[in-house]
């Protein structure tokens, strides 16, 4: 019987047929595939171009294509067992990259191959770079003992950091409270909830504490959650955290760094940590009066001398509606998610002339739907939509790559968001800050699916980590367009398109509260850069996240609470997480493109299609963004969507 996992087509994965047995088969077929691969290039002559250069693209293929699609089950399939076996697969195919990157006969290959007089194209000379300098980052020139230390160092890490993910996602965490005690909140919310004896119990998922943060009139109940949802997979990941960063810490002295933040950032856009550190000092200092006056603003609305910072977001909420007069309940009949969604697919046919039809694919959920990317009935890609939560699934929103592009191979993507299921006859309405959520992932989705790259590791999302937030936070910009929003956003029950004054005064919130946003971000940062920047044997990790959030907010550290045991990003952004403010900064200039051309503008998009989503790495960022923009990227536009110009 053929086993689903194991494709030698474009036709996409039976996701229902996959069983527990077809994962550890799978990746024992890949393993033998990779090991004749490799033969094949160590034997091969040492000009030959399509073995050893592109056998190598070949290597990194063969494990991506089956890595990609377990590591997405890992973190969504309902099935115990399948995620169980999904990341035990997961672990196997992470330790033979990492093995890979240690074979001294291997590198041996690629480096002779460099040496001979033959002829590459720019696209074959980038990734033959890359691979050396992959090589030689990941300690090739270390003696054999200090590799075989290596190589135990970087299983230990995977393992870790697996299941430093695995308890955010599998955390059960819930909040129970008095039927009595939801005040405030919308009776829809409170009705999707059984309720024994007058008690009603929560569940700590993203969507569910946000409502209860903005809107929870009952102060001790805003506190409750708070405190709980912070301390979500505390008790099983602080320790697994405090592990990880030890054994990262011993991987980069291993490798000569004095922190990991300096390993991790030699091939990124920001080259070193000073630069990094440098760019967030600017920030604080650029952002430090509009968040001071953000926070005096608050103040005075409340009537109190300080804020707790459970009450933040409801005073903002309610300051907002009283400034603004926009109350989220009245914008969210206009988001249901079917609309939204058809905005985007409009959105994406006007900018870049790509459609998106339904297919009916067989998936690991039946919430999850599937699309094909299609421009001239040619398939360019296909994305899976995974929208609601569950238990036991992955709790943020992220864009999975399933398979990657290259010649002859249609890319598949997934979306993995965590927005309100609908409810009887009533829809999935979002928020308008879900709105601009789907419309930042849809940036990755594009960035992966529309890649012409012929060779998959310069393929897509496989870009410098600091630039990989660009298409995102470029899309979110359509989500405030007036033209935009009213392609889509209908009222779910009379049809009424978006009234023009909603949306003017929805655009007029754009910048409240900015100042304070972006000391969030740096504080986020912040302690990743001190884990991973300044760490010591005798690192408390709760004592960083406490100093830094009195040091870098308005808002105090409360005892007892800890949000670094589901920070999810420690694993993925390890040092990188600077990256989303490094990368708005370029996203905010390239829209002011638009911007000057038309917000839907054919041409501009498809130059934003051809510059940049389509090359993935196969040039440096700074050099794509140039060539869009016609000169260098400024901060211009950055500084003016935070009401700081």
């Amino acid at each position: 019987m053929v086993n689903p996992l194991v494709r030698q087509t474009c036709e996409p994965l039976n996701f229902d047929q996959i069983v527990s047995e077809d994962v550890t088969q799978a990746v024992t077929q890949v393993l033998a595939k990779v090991a004749s691969v490799r033969e094949q290039m160590i034997q091969s002559a040492p000009d030959n171009k399509l073995l050893r250069l592109h056998g190598f693209d070949l290597l990194y293929q063969s494990i991506s294509d089956l890595l990609s699609p377990l590591y997405l089950m890992a973190e969504t399939h309902p099935m115990a067992q399948m995620r169980e076996f999904s990341r035990a697969g997961v672990q196997k195919l992470l330790d033979l990259g990492n093995d890979l990157r240690l074979d001294q006969e291997l590198y041996g290959t690629l480096d002779q191959f460099s040496q001979h007089a033959v002829t590459l194209v720019p696209i074959e000379m980038r990734l033959m770079a890359k691979i050396l300098e992959d090589f030689r980052l990941e300690g090739m020139a270390l003696p054999d003992p200090q590799r075989e230390e290596l190589r135990k160092l970087n299983q230990a890490i995977t393992q870790q950091e697996l299941l430093f993910s695995q308890n955010i996602s599998e955390d059960a965490s819930t909040l129970t409270v008095k039927r009595t005690e939801l005040d405030g909140l919308p009776q829809w919310f409170v009705e999707q909830f059984s309720a024994t004896d007058g008690d009603v119990t929560v569940p700590c998922q993203s969507t569910n504490f946000q409502m209860i943060m903005k809107h929870a009139a009952n102060e001790d109940v805003r506190r409750r959650m708070y405190v709980a949802y912070l301390n979500r997979a505390r008790e099983k990941n602080l320790p697994v955290l405090q592990t990880l960063l030890t054994l990262r810490h011993q991987k980069a002295q291993l490798l000569g760094y004095d922190q990991y933040a300096d390993g991790q950032l030699v091939d990124k856009m920001a080259h070193d940590a000073a630069t990094v550190h440098s760019f967030y000092e600017e920030l604080r200092e650029l952002v430090a009066a509009k968040a001071q006056a953000d926070y005096q603003e608050l103040l005075q609305f409340s009537g109190q001398d300080q804020i707790e910072t459970w009450n933040r977001t409801y005073l903002a909420e309610r300051l907002q509606e009283s400034a603004y007069q926009l109350h989220e309940e009245e914008t969210k009949p206009y988001f249901s998610l079917d609309d939204v969604l058809k905005g985007l697919f409009r959105l994406c046919f006007d900018l870049f002339g790509i459609s998106f039809r339904r297919v009916g694919i067989p998936t690991w959920h039946q919430d999850v739907k599937v699309f094909e990317l299609v421009e001239d009935e040619k398939i360019l890609g296909r994305c899976y939509l995974d929208l609601f939560p569950r238990e036991n699934k992955f709790t943020h929103a992220a864009c999975f790559d399933v398979r990657t592009r290259r010649t002859d191979v249609i890319p598949e993507a997934a979306l993995v968001c965590n927005f309100t299921p609908p409810t009887g006859d009533r829809p999935s309405l979002l928020t308008h800050g879900e709105v601009e959520t789907l419309f930042h992932e849809f940036g990755h989705l594009l960035h992966q699916l529309l890649s012409t790259s012929p060779l998959a590791i310069l393929a897509g999302t496989n870009v410098l980590h600091d630039f990989v937030e660009v298409p995102s936070q470029l899309m979110e910009h359509w989500a405030w367009d007036t033209q935009t929003l009213q392609s889509f956003a209908q009222h779910w029950q009379t049809g009424e398109v978006i009234p023009r004054e909603l949306i003017e005064r929805l655009q007029a919130t754009r910048t409240f509260g900015s100042g304070i946003h972006v000391q969030q971000q740096l504080f986020y940062g912040a302690v990743d850069m001190a884990y991973h920047g300044a760490y010591s044997p005798n690192l408390d990790v709760s004592a960083v996240t406490e100093r830094l959030q009195n040091e870098m907010t308005h808002f105090a550290y409360v005892p007892g609470t800890g949000f670094e045991t589901c920070f999810g990003h420690l694993v993925g952004y390890a040092a990188g997480y600077y990256g989303y403010l490094w990368a708005r900064v370029f996203a905010d200039d390239l829209f002011s493109a638009f911007e000057q051309a038309g917000v839907r503008n054919r041409q501009m998009g498809m130059k934003l299609r051809q510059s940049i989503l389509a090359q993935g790495n196969t040039a440096e960022p700074m050099q794509l963004m140039h060539h869009f923009l016609g000169r260098p990227p400024q901060k211009d536009a950055f500084r003016r969507y935070l009401g700081v110009a």
